[in-house]
């Protein structure tokens, strides 16, 4: 991952002050919550903690007190507002068709998760207006962690990839792994998926998984539910 102050340039200028003073290690950094009205959370090495107004890290109490709200910091409309422009690089028409889905692909690799009020267009999605919650997941490169079960992904008379399903809980790495899997650069995968590049490249644009900005790669080869509103279940 790029290193913390590159990582919060993505943020409001607000933001970027009280991010970039936080001691953190930049690899532990997974998720980045923010909802307009309430704190900011962070989940950093697998626990969930509020972001004090000085830029600290602090457990979120189990029963929250005027004075834990009053030292959080908290989201306003603008903090969020900016920060989606500055992800985009101010050019959010470019992400239109990404936002329909509820998330975009931003510098990085890093995937956020939009939500808010849902603009129907004849039963499909056609933007989100206003966006409320973002949900920003950062992007881990991890080489060589599908190092082991590569054996295991091919037909042992044939070559051929078989079909495979990657389960797991959120955050526990599957498309960190699946990415490694895609790219993996031992000889043996480059044999067996020889010819077949196109059909790779098409899943790594299919599955978003491809860590790039704009087509140039960027890597070497308890804030509540957050959901959307005024949107029929079958869309969502």
């Amino acid at each position: 991952m790029e290193n913390k102050d590159r990582l919060f340039q993505i943020f409001s200028k607000k933001l970027r002050g009280v991010l970039g003073t936080l001691d953190v290690e930049p690899e532990g950094l997974e998720e980045i919550r923010m909802r307009i009205g309430a704190p900011l959370f962070i989940i950093y090495k697998n626990r969930e903690y509020t972001v004090t107004a000085e830029g600290t890290l602090k457990e979120p109490p189990g029963i929250w007190k005027k004075d834990d709200k009053e030292k959080c910091c908290h989201i306003t409309r603008e903090d969020l507002e900016e920060t989606l422009q500055c992800a985009v690089r101010y050019s959010l028409y470019a992400y239109e068709e990404e936002l329909k889905q509820g998330f975009i692909t931003v510098a990085g690799g890093h995937r956020i998760g939009v939500a808010g009020r849902v603009i129907l267009d004849k039963g499909t999605v056609k933007t989100i207006q206003p966006v409320t919650f973002l949900n920003i997941r950062l992007s881990h490169q991890v080489r060589g962690c599908a190092d082991k079960i590569m054996p295991y992904l091919y037909d042992d008379k044939t070559g051929e990839f078989l079909h495979t399903l990657i389960i797991s809980p959120p955050r526990c790495g599957k498309t960190t792994l699946l990415r490694d899997i895609v790219r993996h650069p031992t000889a043996e995968a480059q044999e067996n998926v020889s010819g077949q590049e196109k059909q790779w490249e098409s899943l790594m644009n299919v599955l978003k998984l491809e860590p790039a900005s704009r087509g140039y790669p960027k890597m070497t080869w308890v804030c509540g539910p957050i959901y959307w509103t005024a949107v029929q279940k079958p869309p969502a």
